[in-house]
């Protein structure tokens, strides 16, 4: 049990010794250094350090594009799921994913004032989705 308290305590010695940035260690994660509002800035600062680098590196565009696809693939059968056949988990994970999407949508614009290149790749996915969905349906494709 002693050696459990050690641990935090452990993390931070080599954080300072090691490290010139913040600890990316359990202490750090679970908010015992910093407290809750780093773990916070963790998660939102996650999210854009994860999409970023494929927005701001051209060489990572093609890589960008394919997700996109896949994701607008993906949500093809979802929409039309929801709308056309009105299967209630469809639209369930539709309501789930559009409130997610506005709830991150309006995060960015109160960080940012306005949207960044986040948001409106995000907006852009859902028009995909939708036109892919609608042009599907219209065809018979699906």
């Amino acid at each position: 049990m002693a050696e459990d308290r050690d641990e935090p305590r452990r993390h931070s010695e080599l954080a300072s010794a090691g490290d010139a940035g913040p600890s990316k260690g359990p202490a750090n994660r679970a908010g015992g250094e910093a407290g809750g509002e780093a773990e916070e800035e963790g998660l939102e600062g996650g999210w854009e350090n994860w999409v970023l680098p494929y927005i701001h590196d051209s060489a990572l565009w093609p890589v960008l594009i394919v997700i996109v696809a896949h994701v607008v693939a993906g949500m093809i059968p979802l929409l039309i799921s929801a709308v056309r056949e009105r299967w209630i988990p469809a639209i369930v994970l539709t309501a789930w994913l559009g409130f997610l999407s506005y709830k991150l949508c309006r995060n960015d614009v109160k960080q940012h004032a306005g949207l960044s290149a986040i948001g409106w790749l995000l907006i852009i996915t859902w028009l995909l989705g939708g036109t892919a969905a609608y042009f599907s349906d219209r065809t018979g494709l699906f």
